[in-house]
């Protein structure tokens, strides 16, 4: 049953409304559903506050578990935690060795294994959108490593003069577009100067504080840095921002060209370690549409939910004007307009960066000419 009560009602979150909708309440039914069959196993916990302060070099860090439940030990199992983490996004999240379900699991065993005695936890994503419903295991010696790991990390990471190892799972959300940590990688990888060993192990290079203050005062624009500073996004040269933007196709294609390598190797049967040959992303059609709209309609589902009607779109307009003898020119005064408006309306493109060879107009002349030739003279 869709919990209906909470239909329609705008929850306003961090400066956005959301509103709630049928959809919305379906996934978390699937949610709800898929927690309540772990319920009965044990003493549930619903949005708790789990701290895991004694890892960390600061005080009062900790986050809040969506779901879980703790099992006591009988004479024939163990203790066990049992958690839920609900993703709502639409990016797939990793159920294996995730940090943030292991970190519940460590709050939860510091506040809670005086008391349930935990030898075993799994670990649940549930990411509904995605009809992804996920599950791993691990025992106690794992989560307690995995602790002392965090420690080190942590304690590393909040000295001011900390190494920086950049990687993809590290920096996907990094807005500093001057990070000398990322740009120094970039560069090491266009120069190749890991060797092999470094390579295949596949573990992120690890840069000392020391060679990113040396490396933020090299600029490959052949400006002078020495005075810059540390490479923040808010004081790095321009120049040097254009000249690595320039090196964007080159890098591009080189990535694409990899890949199809990589491709057409894993193909051939060898074994690539990290990744696999498979298909992108699913994408449906109806056997018969005809028959679809049927069912769909017997069902109760509205019409208006069933058919999409719109006007064809102007290049499309365009063709079916050809085809019925039109020439070049009626159909460009017709659709476009010359002494009076036509049946088009151009809508200017997302501003982008484009090559100042363009054919495209600068939009700083173009804002700056606002005025006609009467306004003007």
């Amino acid at each position: 049953m869709v919990p209906d009560r909470y239909l329609g009602r705008v929850i306003e979150e961090r400066g956005f409304s959301i509103e709630v909708d049928v959809l919305m309440l379906t996934h978390i039914r699937r949610y709800i559903d898929w927690c309540e069959e772990v319920e009965l196993l044990g003493d549930v916990f619903i949005e708790h506050r789990v701290d895991y302060s004694e890892y960390m070099p600061i005080p009062n860090q900790g986050g809040t578990a969506d779901h879980f439940v703790c099992i006591s030990p009988t004479f024939n199992s163990p203790g066990e935690l049992i958690i839920t983490d609900l993703k709502m996004g639409m990016l797939r999240v990793d159920v294996e060795e995730n940090s943030q379900a292991l970190l519940y699991a460590l709050g939860v065993y510091l506040e809670w294994n005086w008391f349930y005695k935990f030898e075993k936890f799994t670990i649940r994503i549930c990411q509904p959108r995605l009809d992804s419903f996920r599950t791993w295991e691990c025992d106690e010696e794992y989560l307690l490593v995995f602790a002392e790991r965090v420690k080190i990390a942590a304690d590393a990471a909040w000295q001011e003069d900390a190494p920086r190892s950049p990687s993809q799972k590290a920096c996907q959300w990094c807005a500093d577009v001057a990070c000398p940590a990322r740009s120094r990688l970039l560069e090491d990888l266009a120069d190749d100067t890991f060797d092999d060993e470094e390579v295949i192990a596949g573990e992120p290079p690890e840069y000392t504080a020391e060679e990113l203050n040396r490396h933020a005062t090299e600029d490959p624009t052949g400006g002078d840095m020495s005075d810059m500073g540390p490479r923040l996004s808010r004081n790095v040269e321009t120049a040097l921002l254009v000249w690595r933007f320039r090196q964007k196709a080159l890098v591009m294609k080189f990535f694409e060209q990899i890949e199809a390598e990589l491709l057409r190797r894993a193909l051939a049967g060898e074994d690539l370690i990290h990744f696999k040959p498979g298909h992108g992303r699913k994408n449906y059609e109806w056997f018969d549409p005809d028959q679809a709209a049927a069912v769909l309609a017997a069902v109760g589902v509205p019409e208006d939910k069933i058919y999409v009607t719109e006007v064809t779109s102007p290049s499309k307009a365009r063709d079916a004007l050809r085809e019925i003898g039109l020439k070049p020119k009626p159909i460009q005064e017709l659709l476009y307009g010359d002494d009076q408006p036509g049946l088009v309306k151009e809508n200017l493109g997302k501003i982008k960066l484009v090559p100042v060879r363009s054919r495209s107009t600068d939009v700083r002349k173009a804002a700056d000419d606002v005025f006609d030739d009467e306004e003007v003279n």
